[in-house]
């Protein structure tokens, strides 16, 4: 197996520097799976069965970030649904660790921006196989600085035979209600507040178009309504009232993600208490999180 890349375009690095980080917040290990045209990072949730529960799962289309790409992956796998899949690379890769060997993309200033010339990315064979990260620096402006920044971040070679639980496609849920977040700033710090209160939040959509979060404990209730949201699917019944509850840190988690991958806008899908669905599409890149519900206590 070989693989190779390389990125040019700053914009790009800072991105795909925000989707690291974001992963990294929400687990401590991820699948990538590497293919002829995208890179996928699949998280499966540690409470529940693999094949029923995902956490995360998605996507880079690599003709968008990457301005080289050589790949050469297993000639052919068939998946237990008769695909076949052709010069593909998957790995168990510790997102943290790659955040920490990157640090160098999230830059404090416009000045080190312009330091960044590259990152090349490819799979080696050190001690134990590696995603080796090379950044090239432009040290004019600066003698100080490397020409090169390096980093060997270990990596787990996925068996063939574990394959076909990361090769579907993401579970289409049928969802009761579907909204368009568009007032993420404020929906963002209204939950880091709600985080300090409880380790639970109430996510309600009502038929009035309204969209509540409501925290409690035994001395304190608090509701935050939000008005005029988008519906983009609605149950039938013009009366309806749909709701979940939610862990108030990983939601918060998802809200809090690098600027460079902050949207202006997220699509929720709410199954009536069993999961909310939160998701991200942009040029190059989608993001889909699931959140199961809590147990009502």
């Amino acid at each position: 197996m070989k693989f190779g890349a390389l990125m040019k375009d700053i914009g790009a690095m800072r991105r795909f520097y925000g989707i690291l980080s974001l992963l990294a917040k929400l687990t401590k290990r991820c699948v990538l799976r590497i293919t002829r045209d995208h890179f996928y990072f699949i998280i499966q949730s540690e409470n529940w069965s693999v094949t029923q529960h995902l956490l995360v799962w998605a996507y880079i289309e690599q003709n968008k970030f990457f301005d080289v790409y050589n790949l050469t992956g297993v000639s052919m796998h068939t998946t237990d649904t008769g695909e076949v899949l052709k010069d593909e690379i998957m790995l168990e890769i510790v997102p943290d660790m790659m955040v920490g060997s990157l640090k160098c993309l999230k830059p404090a200033s416009s000045k080190s921006i312009a330091q960044i010339k590259s990152l090349k990315i490819k799979l080696t064979d050190k001690l134990s196989p590696c995603l080796t990260f090379n950044v090239e620096m432009s040290s004019a402006a600066n003698k100080f600085v490397p020409d090169h920044v390096m980093h060997d971040v270990p990596v787990t070679v996925i068996p063939r035979k574990d394959w076909d639980y990361y090769c579907k496609p993401p579970p289409q849920i049928n969802s009761d209600v579907v909204f368009e977040m568009l007032n993420i700033k404020v929906f963002r710090i209204i939950v880091e507040k709600m985080k300090k209160l409880s380790s639970s939040v109430r996510v309600t959509v009502k038929s009035d178009s309204s969209l509540m979060l409501h925290v409690e404990k035994i001395d304190v209730s608090v509701k935050t309504y939000f008005q005029d949201i988008h519906l983009i699917k609605q149950p039938d019944d013009g009366n309806f009232e749909i709701s979940v509850l939610v862990d108030t840190k990983r939601l918060s988690h998802f809200l809090t993600s690098d600027s460079s991958v902050q949207p202006h806008q997220v699509r929720c899908s709410v199954k009536n208490g069993e999961l909310l669905h939160q998701s991200i599409k942009d040029e190059g890149f989608a993001f889909n999180y699931y959140l199961p519900a809590l147990a009502d206590s």
